[in-house]
């Protein structure tokens, strides 16, 4: 009376195994790297937010240089030999064009200019924002002025990652 027992033999067992690590490994994978995208995409629309928030600002001042509604026809076009892009207010309170904000940099707790404060997610960003003269059609930043400046915000985090928005403003 020889009666087999099912069971499986070593081999079977070591071939599941390895199917099972193998197939383990790559969800392990999937899933880490999946939980890597998601925590750069928070960061990526909290990058976004704040330079939107400091765009804004920049651009809230409604004027393209110093003198701008100073001169006699009032809020029309200033003389490109009277125009700069150097910050004549040291003082973020007081910035009343956008040039001002040419060199800003903020970093650690981030507070608007209205004084309303963005709070500690927003701590890890570093913020610059530059201003200056583009000739119409072109990208390139040049020295001459012309009537168009663009605002640039950067904003920086993880000393890796690196998101910019740009807009002109026209002399007009």
């Amino acid at each position: 009376m020889n009666e087999r027992t099912a069971a499986y033999t070593l081999i079977e067992i070591i071939v599941a195994i390895t199917v099972l690590a193998i197939i383990g490994g790559v969800l392990a994978f999937i899933l880490i790297n999946g939980h890597d995208q998601m925590i750069y995409a928070v960061e990526l629309r909290r990058a976004l937010t704040l330079a939107e928030l400091y765009l804004t600002e920049a651009i809230s001042t409604g004027r393209w240089d110093e003198l701008s509604y100073r001169l006699p026809n009032r809020g029309g076009p200033i003389p490109l030999s009277h125009a700069t892009i150097t910050a004549e207010e040291a003082d973020r309170q007081v910035y009343d064009d956008c040039d001002d904000y040419n060199g800003f940099s903020a970093s650690g707790i981030h507070t608007l200019k209205n004084g309303r404060g963005l709070g500690n997610a927003y701590q890890p960003y570093t913020v610059r924002i530059s201003v200056d003269y583009v000739e119409y059609g072109r990208i390139q930043a040049t020295q001459t002025p012309t009537d168009i400046k663009r605002i640039t915000v950067h904003v920086t985090w993880r000393n890796r990652h690196t998101v910019e928005l740009s807009t002109v403003l026209t002399n007009s």
